[in-house]
């Protein structure tokens, strides 16, 4: 299991933690699938934003990340580095 923490970083300077992802290790016998969900921080539910309006609304929910080439959820992928030129 991978736990990985994220953080947002408000417009006045201030960081914190938004939620906290949980993926699963690579499923070699699936081709390498990875499944990952995100829960948002208790704390970050009064005073944050949704981090992706339509995949993860701002709410006490476990969103299961529906995606199990990347196994994370687009928002999330958009921040890693990719194959581009390979």
């Amino acid at each position: 299991m991978i736990h990985l923490d994220v953080y947002f970083l408000h417009s006045n300077g201030i960081q914190e933690k938004a939620g906290e992802i949980i993926a699963t290790d690579p499923d070699f016998e699936r081709g390498g699938a990875i499944r990952s969900e995100f829960r948002y921080e208790p704390s970050f539910l009064s005073n944050g934003i949704a981090l992706d309006p339509i995949h993860l609304p701002l709410g006490q929910n476990i969103y299961d990340a529906d995606r199990p080439k990347s196994g994370i959820h687009g928002v999330f992928e958009d921040s890693l580095p990719d194959n581009w030129g390979r």
